[in-house]
């Protein structure tokens, strides 16, 4: 069990003795505090019953009231000393602080040996060794038995003698070993000096080619101005055409034209005449068609466009017909195919 070593302890101790002894230095701290308190008391007695000495009783009084706020904020401060060594105690009246070492116990004995636990679970069979290449011995020899009429199996073969002495040195050279694997390249020596310049050969045949023609030299200054020619016979070139001319006059305004129906809202018309106006007129009676004065009506047997017959509306085609993928006819009117 450890004791309490007070703000600033270090250390354990856990004997009975460490601990009578600590209990002795704090009642001894209390006597002294009660010696003090009964001195401050007695000091103050001496003052009231004679003046003479008052001064005498007032240091007295002082020095108990020091020493009662000394051990009135006692603290302690332990350390430990060595196991077989003695306690130690001080204190200091500076600082308010009793100092105790306090040996360290012995290290006890070593407790009995527990009991064996329970034995663990069978570990996993290991791997099956591989096979002995050494025979066992051969077992004794038996008896022998009376003569057999019939030829007994044969006996299992001896054991392999010792192997005999090693023969003389062969005079016929072993196989050549594999080539081993070719080394890396070492690094690049230094590049050695240069050499002597050679003898100049000598001068070779005239060549029977011509050369390449060198570049063409730079023209001449130019000669002086001859003489003026006769006067020519042949009509010179046409000069250059002078600029045009100030604009003229705006002429007359014409008389005005006939005037051209608007096209809004007219599509799918043709434009029509009466002799003195023009106008936009519906298309009847048209559409494709064959032979004179269109004889035979028209029509395609493919529909590739999104076609609405309108309310009130009536069509015809002439089938076969098909409607192209994608493509619809939506009939609010009447559509007949003949």
């Amino acid at each position: 069990m450890a004791i309490y070593r007070g703000s600033g302890g270090s250390g354990d101790s856990s004997t009975d003795v460490t601990r009578d002894e600590v209990a002795g230095f704090t009642a001894e701290a209390k006597g002294y505090r009660d010696e003090a308190l009964v001195s401050k008391t007695d000091a103050a007695s001496s003052l009231a019953s004679t003046s003479t000495k008052a001064d005498e009783a007032a240091a007295s009084a002082a020095a108990a009231a020091a020493s009662a706020g000394e051990l009135t904020s006692l603290t302690t401060a332990t350390t430990t000393v060595a196991p077989g060594g003695s306690s130690t105690s001080g204190y200091d009246s500076g600082t308010g602080v009793l100092s105790l070492g306090l040996p360290t116990g012995a290290t006890g004995a070593t407790g009995p040996t527990g009991a064996t636990g329970p034995t663990g679970p069978t570990g996993p069979t290991g791997a099956t060794g591989a096979d002995s290449t050494v025979a066992g011995p051969t077992g004794p020899t038996g008896p022998t038995g009376a003569d057999s009429t019939v030829a007994g199996p044969t006996g299992p073969t001896g054991a392999t003698g010792p192997t005999g002495p090693t023969g003389a040195d062969s005079t016929v050279a072993g196989p050549t070993g594999p080539t081993g694997p070719t080394g890396p390249t070492g690094p690049t020596g230094p590049t050695g000096p240069t050499g002597d310049t050679g003898d100049v050969g000598a001068s070779g045949a005239d060549s029977t080619v011509a050369g390449p023609t060198g570049p063409t030299g730079a023209t001449g200054p130019t000669g002086p101005t001859g003489p003026a020619g006769a006067d020519s016979t042949v009509a010179g070139p046409t000069g250059p055409t002078g600029p045009a001319g100030a604009a003229g006059a705006d002429g007359a305004d014409g008389a005005a034209g006939d005037t051209f129906p608007t096209q809004t809202g007219n599509s799918g018309k043709f434009l029509t005449t009466d002799g003195s106006a023009a106008s936009w007129d519906t298309v009847t009676g048209g559409g494709p068609s064959l032979g004179t004065n269109s004889i035979i009506r028209t029509n395609a047997q493919t529909i590739s466009e999104n076609i609405t017959i309108p309310v009130g509306t009536n069509g015809m085609s002439i089938g076969d017909i098909t409607i192209a993928d994608t493509y619809t006819v939506t009939n609010n009117g009447r559509w007949v195919v003949i």
